[in-house]
């Protein structure tokens, strides 16, 4: 896949958050590599091939008085060092820890069902109170992101039709 991106001219980004899940080849035929703040673990335990640059990275990390996760760090032919680059203006922390609420110890099949609605296959359908539909998306993470980012936006309250019919009301803002 890296040549055939290569010789296309497409732009590619392989996202992990350890490179154990991607191929040395795919790696070794990057451009460039970016990273984000990785823990003092995760750099040590690293690839062989990536540990001595995640351990460097990691240090310059450290040096960061201000908010880590503003800034990431880029390793290219013409440049390496620091960029900042602020959230998605539909990003919320309710939307990075969606899980947060799923009691893991508990075997009651509700949280499960919920879970399969959201991660079935299929389309998801973004209808506004109305039931017009407004918007489909392949996957549940994006229906709920644009309508969390509308529902900021408009004041509108949105409703997620899963692939089985069911319905999720988005919460408000």
């Amino acid at each position: 896949l890296a040549g055939l991106v290569g010789q296309k001219e497409i732009v590619a980004l392989f996202i992990t958050q350890q490179s154990r899940k991607l191929d040395v080849g795919v790696i070794s035929a990057a451009d460039g590599l970016f990273f984000k703040m990785p823990s003092m673990l995760q750099a040590k335990f690293e690839r062989p091939e990536i540990r001595r640059l995640s351990e460097s990275v990691y240090e310059k990390f450290k040096s960061i008085d201000d908010n880590k996760k503003v800034y990431t760090y880029v390793m290219t032919d013409d440049f390496e060092g620091f960029v900042t680059n602020p959230t998605p203006t539909f990003w919320t922390e309710e939307l990075s820890k969606e899980f947060k609420e799923v009691d893991i110890g508990n075997n009651d099949k509700t949280h499960k069902k919920e879970k399969k609605k959201k991660h079935a296959t299929g389309e998801y359908i973004v209808k506004d109170l109305e039931g017009n539909e407004i918007i489909r998306y392949l996957k549940y993470d994006s229906a709920y992101g644009w309508a969390l980012m509308n529902t900021k936006e408009t004041n509108r309250r949105y409703i997620i039709q899963t692939p089985d019919g069911s319905q999720i009301l988005v919460p408000e803002r």
